[in-house]
């Protein structure tokens, strides 16, 4: 009888923990939904800039090769300055640095697509590009990590985009090797 009464308070205490496991995951679901909408006391976002001099460093060239060369050296200038300010605790002004160094990334993905002619060329400077962003994650993850939490999440931005830009900038390198359903149903 006793065993009875065991059995049935260890199924009691199983069913608890199953419903508190289920709240809980319920409970993340909701906060990864919202995770979109920065925390109340995060600082104000910063402002996506390329200054003057590097706007025309990148007009005057017309070469892509070259164009990419330059930005992402310039890309990795400002990430460089955003380590030192990180190391520094001038957390706002290495945030603007990233902010930076996040216009320059939209600006290269964006005259890589406008240049995309589908040729062997471009196709380089595509990879190049998203050979170089992937090795900025765990750069940016330590800046994330050292940061204040009012700071951190918009580097936590940055890193998406990031992510974002490198699934961009791989999509036209596949792009001729996909066949459609209807292209294999015309042959």
């Amino acid at each position: 009888m006793s065993e009875i009464l065991t059995s049935k308070k260890f199924f009691s205490i199983l069913v608890t923990i199953c419903f508190v496991q289920v709240i809980a995951s319920l409970s993340i679901s909701a906060q990864v939904a919202t995770q979109d909408e920065p925390p109340a006391d995060v600082a104000p976002p910063p402002l996506r800039l390329i200054s003057k001099d590097e706007q025309k460093m990148l007009d005057s060239e017309n070469d892509i090769k070259k164009r990419v060369k330059v930005s992402l050296g310039l890309m990795d200038a400002r990430l460089l300055k955003a380590e030192k300010l990180n190391t520094e605790e001038s957390f706002k002004e290495s945030l603007n640095e990233l902010a930076s160094f996040q216009a320059l990334l939209d600006n290269t993905l964006k005259f890589l697509i406008q240049r995309d002619t589908g040729n062997d060329k471009i196709d380089k400077r595509f990879m190049d590009f998203e050979i170089y962003l992937r090795k900025q994650i765990p750069r940016l993850e330590i800046i994330r990590r050292e940061m204040p939490e009012k700071y951190a999440y918009y580097v936590g931005r940055i890193m998406k985009d990031v992510r974002e830009a490198r699934a961009k900038a791989v999509e036209p390198l596949f792009s001729n090797t996909v066949v459609s359903e209807t292209k294999k149903n015309e042959n």
